[in-house]
């Protein structure tokens, strides 16, 4: 965000699976974020993305509390009753709303995601890459990985995003001459951050 400059910025996900990464950022940081939203091939992941983000709102947090309750006391979970009263917690806080929306997109097809972004203006764009084991790369340009999707996403992103991405390991290979600004780690993930269209130099 900081990079971004912008006090405030909609947070894209353009391989979000389970959106787990989005509503975790979503409620850290509902002042800095507006809107979140998610976009992936997958149809299930994109359903459990839905259930997941709507966690980032007053109203889905309402539901899981209630849920969380009804279910402490069906199965005498204590565990369920502590977590109802934690988001309660957060919901006396005031927790500001973040908003959210999902759609199905191939991350490297940059008509589709033009159709999925709708005319919004991802400030951030932050994913975690697919790395084998449990996850992969699925659509039709699935063999070009990362550098596929960063040529996919720098032609649909305002030319002042910021765009974050995390990978297993030391490096993010890149074919395309394209240069990290900064990176660092976290954990066994290497973060490297991009502008969408690097100024120039002069």
């Amino acid at each position: 965000m900081a990079l971004h400059g912008d006090p405030a910025a909609l947070v894209w996900d353009p391989c979000c699976g389970s959106g787990y990464l989005l509503t975790v950022l979503a409620l850290l940081h509902p002042r800095q974020i507006t809107t979140v939203l998610g976009t992936d091939i997958e149809p299930a992941a994109l359903h459990l993305a839905e259930q997941n983000l709507a966690l980032a709102g007053r109203e889905g947090l309402i539901a899981r509390a209630a849920d969380l309750d009804a279910h402490a006391e069906r199965f005498d979970k204590p565990s369920y009753t502590a977590a109802a009263r934690r988001l309660a917690r957060g919901l006396a806080t005031g927790q500001s709303d973040v908003t959210h929306a999902v759609h199905r997109a191939d991350v490297f097809d940059p008509d589709q995601l033009r159709r999925a972004l709708d005319g919004r203006r991802p400030g951030v764009m932050i994913t975690g890459v697919p790395y084998g084991g449990q996850t992969a790369w699925h659509g039709p340009d699935g063999a070009s990985g990362a550098a596929g999707m960063l040529r996919a996403l720098r032609v649909v992103l305002p030319e002042n995003a910021v765009i974050a991405v995390a990978v297993r390991g030391h490096r993010l290979r890149l074919d395309d001459g394209l240069r990290a600004q900064t990176t660092f780690r976290i954990g066994t993930r290497t973060v490297a951050l991009f502008r969408a269209r690097p100024a120039p130099a002069h």
